[in-house]
């Protein structure tokens, strides 16, 4: 207990009124003081900072209350570092150490930081208190002489240093390594040392000339090491002046251009190759395919241009990590070459893209020849170490002369061909002029999904859920609708898949979050029943690094109680990426919301993932409610669920019931809650309304 608590109580202060004495002398110690301080909530939100804060940061007080101190973030700290600081703070009401922020100008800038946690006689947090002073100019200053040591030492390049009369002071290690002379053999003698008799006098003459003229010179030289053996440097001298101009020191730096031209001999490898996969990369690939282009035309024949993606590679590639990533592609590329013929390329493109060029083809039955061994590639298990993957990949092909007449064409069309592919779940496919009819209406879509969200398109319905035993409605299911200027009003599954691929999902998401929280205050305060509704994620949203903070504003701006919403995530979100969702989870059920696991029953499901997500409610999806008065397994995988989650002390919602024999069902089964059009379809504001009144 502080002593300020201790003489509150004594005083038999109010509570609020010893908290606000409390919070006023913090104020009044640390707002004088040189360093920038900022003092949040417990909830995180800024009530306070100093002018020296503003003075470092860029942001006045009004610009940061309310708002969380991850404002100053620059992103180069990652998720753990913040974890495993609150951990600490948590632990020991106290953590200090240096982190990279942003100045409100966009500057990066380093700080020491301190947070306090400031708590009641209880034991209560009221109050964290963070300390930081900028520490770009002692960082600068120690930076520069690290950096000069290490450059100095680390330098690849040899470097000398010596006096006017060109007696060696000093030297780095690469010197060393390229003349094979010590320091100690090096210092205390002359640059002559090093000569190797290959230039006369006269350069010399004219090197020095050079360097009392214009204060460096620059040039190739021949040189002697220590065992004899002459070699080829690039030199560079420089006569370092003292402030009266006079030459006190020269400083010569230089490399052994024989090495450099084995550099130069590998750059130009890499120029045209992948490092990973040692196959041609695309400016190799598109030299070759210009060149086959001409050579087709040249003698009429066709050629064929295979655009590949494999499919699930992000998934093994996030979860298992980027080095057993790479090495399946290492796999995936020694496969594809040994289907080829000598004369065919195969190049990696980056990422999971490959293509696949081939050359003197009669007809196309022998390129669906070669795009059944590509795809049979695929058939057999990858394994690296512990881990065997059964992956695919989506194979699109154009060809020459029908399908396109230069090398931009061909590539584009066999790409558009590969998504197709990819959506139709074919090995391979050949592009067509339907399919780029279908991915020119793709765009257009894509186009009036941008404007929709600009021109008020999109609205919401509102489903009802009922309880089994009352009769009485409990909540909404919130589904968004499209009243598509031309198309009329389009459901879910015919856009929303479109948006998670433009990544218009995010903004579309937010929009439906926003809107609905609203709607929720408006029914609140036109004293309607105060029920719960449910929102469904989109997995892109969910591993959407700033959907917890679009969460916080939507709540707090809005003014709902967040136990009255529901976020729903499908099964299938909750199995991939398991501590990353888990950390999300915990942080919205922080925010007082409910968390329903959708569609339970259609994914893999794992009884400990359940138990580690802990929902408040479980979904049984409709596909598994339909006739299950007639389909003895389905009612045996429902009563089951329903059992599983009462045991769990979750509320069950049956989706999609449709007849009285269902409910009948469901109810002997004691589920809690149905949804579907027995009840009522999806409704528009108006019809919810005239629920309510009902």
């Amino acid at each position: 207990m502080s002593a300020e608590t201790s003489k509150c109580k004594q005083h038999n202060h109010a509570p609020d009124e010893c908290v606000k004495e409390q919070f006023e002398l913090l104020v009044e110690v640390l707002n004088h003081i040189s360093e920038g301080v900022a003092i949040t909530d417990k909830a995180n939100h800024i009530l306070f900072v100093n002018p020296a804060f503003t003075e470092i940061t860029g942001y006045t007080e009004d610009d940061v209350k309310g708002k969380n101190p991850n404002i100053l973030s620059s992103g180069l700290q990652d998720r753990d570092f913040y974890i495993h600081m609150w951990e600490e703070i948590r632990e020991k009401d106290y953590w200090q150490g240096e982190v990279v922020n942003r100045h409100k100008q966009g500057e990066l800038y380093p700080e020491e930081l301190t947070v306090r946690a400031i708590r009641d006689y209880d034991g209560e947090v009221n109050w964290y208190v963070g300390i930081f002073s900028d520490l770009t100019e002692r960082n600068h200053i120690e930076g520069n002489k690290r950096l000069y040591s290490r450059v100095f030492n680390s330098s690849s390049e040899g470097i000398m240093i010596t006096d006017k009369n060109k007696v060696i002071l000093s030297v780095n290690p690469a010197f060393t390594n390229t003349t094979g002379y010590t320091a100690k053999e090096a210092i205390g003698r002359t640059t002559s040392l090093l000569h190797s008799g290959a230039q006369n006098e006269q350069f010399y003459m004219d090197m020095n000339s050079a360097i009392d003229k214009h204060g460096n010179w620059k040039g190739e030289i021949w040189n002697r090491r220590k065992n004899g053996e002459v070699y080829p440097e690039w030199l560079n001298i420089d006569a370092i002046k003292d402030d009266k101009q006079v030459v006190t020191n020269y400083v010569g730096i230089f490399n052994d251009i024989t090495d450099r031209k084995k550099s130069e001999d590998q750059l130009k490898y890499l120029a045209h190759y992948d490092m990973l996969t040692s196959l041609p990369n695309r400016m190799l690939f598109y030299d070759r395919l210009e060149q086959a282009v001409i050579r087709a035309r040249r003698r009429e024949q066709m050629i064929a241009v295979f655009f590949i993606d494999l499919n699930r590679f992000k998934v093994i590639n996030d979860t298992l990590g980027h080095s057993v990533g790479d090495q399946l592609l290492i796999q995936v590329a020694n496969r594809l070459k040994t289907s080829l013929r000598e004369c065919d390329t195969v190049a990696r493109l980056g990422g999971d893209e490959f293509v696949i060029l081939l050359t003197d083809i009669s007809d196309s039955r022998e390129v669906i020849t070669v795009a059944q061994k590509v795809t049979s590639c695929f058939n057999e298990a990858f394994v690296h170490e512990e881990h065997e993957f059964f992956i695919s990949g989506s194979v699109g092909i154009s060809l020459y002369p029908d399908d396109g007449k230069d090398l931009e064409t061909l590539i584009k069309n066999a790409d558009i061909a590969m998504y197709r592919a990819k959506e139709t779940k074919k090995d391979y496919q050949f592009y067509t002029s339907e399919i780029a009819e279908l991915n020119t209406l793709k765009m257009q879509m894509e186009g009036y999904l941008r404007k929709a969200l600009i021109n008020s398109e999109l609205i919401i319905y509102y489903q009802p859920q009922v309880e089994i035993d009352s009769g009485k409605i409990v909540g909404l299911e919130a589904l968004l609708r499209w009243q598509h200027p031309d198309k009329g009003l389009l459901l879910p599954a015919e856009f929303i898949s479109l948006a998670e691929e433009t990544g218009l999902i995010i903004s579309v998401g937010e929009w439906v979050l926003r809107r609905v929280c609203e709607q929720m205050v408006l029914w609140r305060e036109s004293d309607y029943p105060q029920i719960n509704v449910s929102v469904n994620l989109s997995p892109y949203q969910l591993m959407d690094h700033a959907f917890i903070s679009i969460l916080t504003d939507a709540i707090q701006c809005s003014g709902i109680d967040p136990g009255y919403l529901t976020l729903e995530i499908t099964e299938n979100i909750s199995m991939n990426n398991i501590e990353y969702i888990l950390e999300k989870v915990e942080r919205i059920k922080d925010l007082g919301v409910l968390i329903s696991i959708d569609d339970f029953g259609t994914g893999h499901s794992s009884l400990s993932y359940l138990k580690k997500y802990q929902p408040n409610t479980l979904k049984i999806d409709q596909s598994f409610i339909r006739n299950i008065n007639l389909d003895k397994h389905n009612a045996v995988i429902v009563k089951s669920i329903i059992d599983l989650a009462l045991g769990l002390e979750l509320t069950v919602i049956a989706e999609g019931v449709e007849t009285e024999e269902e409910l009948e069902m469901l109810k002997g089964f004691r589920c809690n809650i149905i949804q579907g059009y027995l009840i009522a379809k999806p409704l528009p504001i108006m019809e919810v309304e005239m629920w309510f009144n009902r």
